[in-house]
This record gives structure tokens, C-alpha cells and sequence, in this order.
């Protein structure tokens, strides 16, 4: 299997991918990606299951791209917040500002949908990503917002 060639793109450039693709996104760098357990706190099958998960919206994806810290307070989830996805930061988690990750690219006839009409996608077999993308957290801060979670732990 050859190693997969990590590639650099404007942020223009990467959105304007659109739809080509299901998109996974990652703070780790890998060639295959592999299926692994996935937990949910509603506990939602489609959420819960081992696969790889990917979306066809690569903002969504973006939003996991990235390392959430420090991981003892690690709390965040996804939302559309004015018509677009966002990240939404909880209580002590944040993001360091040098951060960065990676968007994998699958072909998307590797990949089932979880439900009608949703964005998520599953695989339950190990893929190699067709392109690997280089995302910096500096060019995508504002998908994320703040918010106090009410929780007092």
C-alpha cells in the first residue's frame, strides 16, 4: 500500500471540494484509515457504531479535525448555528491556536448513509483516503463559538 501524499490548499480551495467526496476529519495522520467503536451520549445507533464516519458537508467534517483540549475537560459538539455547521466549545475545552489536522477524501461509493437524509456516512472496512488535506485551525477558528454548558463539575 503506498503512503498517501499529504496536500496543502487554500481554504477557497478545500470548500470549493463541495460534495466530490466523503470527508473524514482527524488531528491524526494515517494512511488507512480503520473503523473503530464510536460512542454517543444519546446513545443513537447510527452514532454508536464501528466504522469509520464521514460526512458529504466538509464543514462538518473540519469541525473534527482538530485536537480539543485538555482532554479531563474535554466537551464540545457540532450544531447549525445560522445555517452552517459549528463547533461549539464547552466550559474549559479549547482549541490551541497552532493546531492543525487532517481532512481525508473517500470515494463515496465506500460509504453508506446512517439515516435518510443526514449528512453522516459510515464504512465498516478500512479504507485508503484517495487525498489527505492539511487543515490549520487558524483559517477555521470561526466555526467555532464559546459557550458555558451550565454543568458545575
Amino acid at each position: 500500500m503506498k503512503k498517501v501524499k499529504v496536500e496543502n490548499l487554500s481554504k477557497e480551495e478545500l470548500l470549493s471540494l463541495k460534495d466530490d467526496y466523503i470527508y473524514h476529519g482527524s488531528h491524526t495522520l494515517f494512511d488507512v484509515c480503520k473503523p473503530q467503536q464510536a460512542h454517543c451520549e444519546t446513545h443513537a445507533v447510527e452514532n454508536e457504531q464501528n466504522a469509520i464516519y464521514g460526512s458529504d458537508n466538509i464543514l462538518f467534517s473540519i469541525l473534527f479535525a482538530f485536537r480539543k483540549l485538555p482532554s479531563e475537560h474535554f466537551s464540545w459538539s457540532a450544531s447549525v448555528i445560522d445555517n452552517r455547521w459549528c463547533g461549539v466549545l464547552y466550559d474549559q475545552t479549547y482549541i490551541d491556536k497552532d493546531d492543525f489536522g487532517y481532512i481525508y477524501c473517500f470515494e463515496k461509493s465506500h460509504f453508506e448513509q446512517t439515516s435518510p437524509g443526514g449528512n453522516q456516512f459510515v464504512c465498516k472496512t478500512p479504507l485508503q483516503p484517495k487525498r489527505v488535506i492539511k487543515v490549520y485551525y487558524s483559517d477555521f477558528k470561526d466555526l467555532f463559538i464559546r459557550k458555558n454548558s451550565g454543568n458545575s463539575k
